[in-house]
């Protein structure tokens, strides 16, 4: 009880709330199905990992359960935002309730983002929210959104339709090791995509080329290996300015061809 009184206090005092702008009906459209739940908490996952490691904290897993308990709050917060629940319960009830094991845990909300990223980068900018990803001792990552078709405007007008919920877990064993869930795993990225986003783009390549020129510098930047995997694109065993070139002719291409693969821009 003590652990959870302390991960609210960090939490209460860090409350997240961006304004929404144009396309948020369209936006919302293809936001509550399963395919971009599941896209949403990998890239959570993938940009939260990458932060970590970075600083040389443990890379999390993505645990099923953590997810189906995240997205609950998500829909809490269409009715109350902050973390208590509509029953009056503390967020972390959610959990607690059904059983669920853990040492410690953290819950980070927010209202209005359009995207994962974007809600990413947010949570990374306030404080208590970015100490929250950054605990060490974490394992485990949930996420869940939803979009509220029916919100109602605040006093300024503004109607928070996007809703987003982060569990974060540290959960050992006995013997302080972490705990296997089952189904947890860390997503994969495919060829190009070496921030973890779904997207390929010149965000990438700028991180190949950041990479490579620390490395030419004679660094060892603490990165995934789900990032060295994706950023090798032509699988050549190195990441340099190769790399991010193909990225950058994918990236342009895509936008004139929806066709375009990303292997078609390989040198053989």
């Amino acid at each position: 009880m003590k652990k959870i009184r302390r991960w609210l206090a960090a939490l209460s005092g860090a409350l997240l709330l961006t304004a929404v702008t144009g396309g948020m009906t369209a936006a919302g459209a293809a936001a509550n199905d399963e395919q971009s739940r599941r896209d949403a908490v990998e890239i959570f996952c993938s940009m939260c990992n990458d932060a970590r490691v970075a600083e040389g904290l443990q890379e999390m897993y993505i645990a099923p359960p953590l997810v189906s308990y995240a997205q609950t709050r998500a829909e809490d917060l269409t009715t109350l935002f902050g973390h208590y629940r509509p029953d009056g319960s503390i967020c972390f009830s959610v959990m607690k309730n059904d059983g669920f094991f853990y040492n410690n845990c953290a819950e980070n909300i927010a209202a209005g983002g359009f995207g994962a990223e974007e809600t990413f980068y947010q949570w990374m900018n306030s404080q208590g929210h970015h100490d929250n990803i950054m605990t060490e001792s974490m394992t485990h990552i949930g996420t869940g959104f939803v979009y509220d078709a029916d919100a109602k405007p605040d006093p300024d007008g503004i109607p928070y339709a996007f809703y987003w919920s982060m569990f974060l877990i540290g959960s050992y064993d006995a013997n302080d090791t972490p705990v296997t869930y089952e189904g947890q795993y860390i997503p994969d990225r495919e060829p190009g995509d070496a921030n973890g986003t779904k997207r390929i783009d010149a965000a990438d390549a700028a991180r190949i080329l950041e990479y490579s020129a620390a490395r030419s510098a004679g660094g060892n930047p603490r990165v995934t290996k789900q990032f060295m995997a994706a950023a090798d694109v032509n699988g050549d065993g190195s990441i340099n300015a190769v790399d991010a070139h193909i990225v950058l002719s994918f990236s342009a291409a895509q936008g004139a061809d929806p066709n375009a693969a990303i292997a078609d821009f390989i040198w053989k």
